[in-house]
C-alpha cells in the first residue's frame, strides 16, 4: 500500500522547497491569493514542491541548481454537481505571486527573451500558429517553423494534445508551456509568466486562454468558431463580444489578442469555389453573401488590426498550399499602435506546407 505524507509534512515540505524555509514568504503567498482568486475559487500549489522529487524523471526538486525547478500553481473552480459551475482556472493571476517565490527558474529566462531596442525600450516577439488537428506526427517540422522565428511566446491553436505541446517546448527550447486536454489554445514561452488561465464562454465552442507575464503584460489567445457561413459569423461575433466583455477592465493598457479568428475582416473577399462543397452548400443555405462582423467589432471596440498597420496585400494565412483567405490576427489596443513594431506572416520556411495548414503570424511589440 502507498503511504500519502500528512498535512503537516506537505506543509513541511512547501517551506523548505518551494519558500527556503521562510515562513513570512509562505504567509505572504497565502494572503496574495486569498485578495485576489475569486470566490469558489481554490489556488493548488502542487509538483516537486509538494513530493519532493520530479514526476516525470524522479529528479529531486532543484537537481539542476537553486531555483532551477518550477512552483507549479493550479487554480480550480468549484463545479456544481450538474456539471454546469464555474470552468476550472477560471483565473488570471497575479504578478506579485511571482514576487512570492524565492527563486522561480522563469526568471533566468528573461534576459534571452526582451530583445534590447535602442534606449530603454524592449520588444517581445509573439508567434501565433494554428498547428492542425493537435500537430499529432508533425512536431519536427512544426518545432522546425516556430524555432526560425525566433519567438518570446508562441501562441498555438488546435494543440489539442499536451504531448505534444511538451516536444515542442522541449524542442524548441522553451522554459514554461502550457497545455489542457480538450483546450485549443496552448502557449511556449522563454518569459517568466505569473499567470494563465483559460476561460470559456457560455455556448463557445473554445475556450480563450489569458496569460499574464511577470512584468504584467497580458496575451489573450483566441481560436474563434470556424466555418464560413452566417450562422457561424454569428456565432464568432458572440464569442469575440463575450471575450471583449472579460477583457474590458484591462482596455486601458497594453495587451495583444492574437490567434485563428476563422474570419475575414472588412473588404476582404472569400472566394467560395475554394471552400469544399458541403462548406460551399451551407455558405448558400444561410445567405449566398456573408456578412462580415466579427472582426469589424474588433476594431468598433477600439483595437487596430496590426498587420494593416504595415500591409495593404490579402495577407493571407490559409492554407499553406493555396493560399487565399486571411484567418489569423493580432490586435492592440488603438492608443498603443504605435508599440506594435511588426507584423508578418511567415511565408519564406520550407517545411510550412508539412507543418500545418496555416501560416504562423509574428507580431513585435515594443515595452517599457
Amino acid at each position: 500500500m502507498t503511504s500519502h505524507p500528512t498535512d503537516a509534512e506537505k506543509l513541511s515540505c512547501v517551506l523548505k522547497l518551494a519558500f527556503g524555509g521562510d515562513r513570512t514568504q509562505y504567509d505572504r503567498f497565502c494572503e496574495i491569493v486569498r485578495e485576489t482568486v475569486p470566490e469558489a475559487h481554490a489556488a493548488v500549489l502542487r509538483g516537486s514542491a509538494i513530493t519532493g522529487t520530479r514526476f516525470v524523471d524522479g529528479a529531486p526538486f532543484d537537481a539542476d541548481g537553486p531555483g532551477t525547478s518550477d512552483r507549479s500553481r493550479s487554480d480550480a473552480a468549484e463545479t456544481a454537481a450538474d456539471g454546469h459551475g464555474a470552468a476550472a482556472g477560471e483565473y488570471p493571476g497575479d504578478a506579485r505571486l511571482a514576487a512570492a517565490f524565492p527563486g522561480r527558474h522563469h526568471e533566468s529566462a528573461l534576459p534571452h527573451a526582451l530583445r534590447e531596442h535602442p534606449g530603454t525600450v524592449k520588444t517581445l516577439r509573439i508567434l501565433s500558429y494554428n498547428i492542425l488537428k493537435g500537430g499529432v506526427g508533425r512536431e519536427a517540422p512544426l518545432a522546425s517553423v516556430i524555432s526560425s522565428c525566433d519567438p518570446d511566446i508562441v501562441i498555438l491553436q488546435e494543440a489539442y494534445n499536451p504531448a505534444v505541446v511538451r516536444q515542442l517546448a522541449a524542442a524548441c527550447g522553451f522554459d514554461s508551456w502550457a497545455s489542457s486536454q480538450g483546450h485549443s489554445v496552448a502557449f511556449l514561452s522563454r518569459l517568466a509568466i505569473a499567470g494563465h488561465v483559460w476561460r470559456r464562454v457560455r455556448w463557445a465552442k473554445r475556450a480563450y486562454l489569458e496569460i499574464v507575464t511577470a512584468a504584467d503584460f497580458r496575451i489573450y489567445g483566441v481560436h474563434l468558431s470556424a466555418v464560413h457561413s452566417n450562422l457561424t459569423e454569428q456565432r464568432r461575433a458572440y464569442e469575440l463580444r463575450a471575450l471583449l466583455r472579460s477583457v474590458e477592465r484591462h482596455q486601458h493598457g497594453l495587451h495583444l489578442v492574437t490567434g485563428d479568428f476563422n474570419t475575414l475582416a472588412p473588404g476582404e473577399r472569400l472566394d467560395m469555389g475554394k471552400l469544399p462543397p458541403r462548406l460551399r452548400a451551407l455558405a448558400w443555405v444561410t445567405g449566398k453573401s456573408i456578412r462580415w462582423i466579427t472582426i469589424r467589432m474588433m476594431l468598433e471596440a477600439g483595437y487596430v488590426d496590426a498587420y494593416r498597420k504595415f500591409h495593404g496585400d490579402e495577407g493571407h494565412t490559409f492554407t499553406t498550399w493555396d493560399p487565399h483567405v486571411r484567418l489569423d490576427y493580432g490586435f492592440v489596443p488603438e492608443p498603443f499602435k504605435s508599440s506594435v513594431q511588426r507584423c508578418e506572416v511567415v511565408r519564406d520556411h520550407p517545411a510550412l506546407k508539412e507543418a500545418s495548414d496555416h501560416f504562423p503570424l509574428v507580431t513585435e511589440i515594443a515595452t517599457k
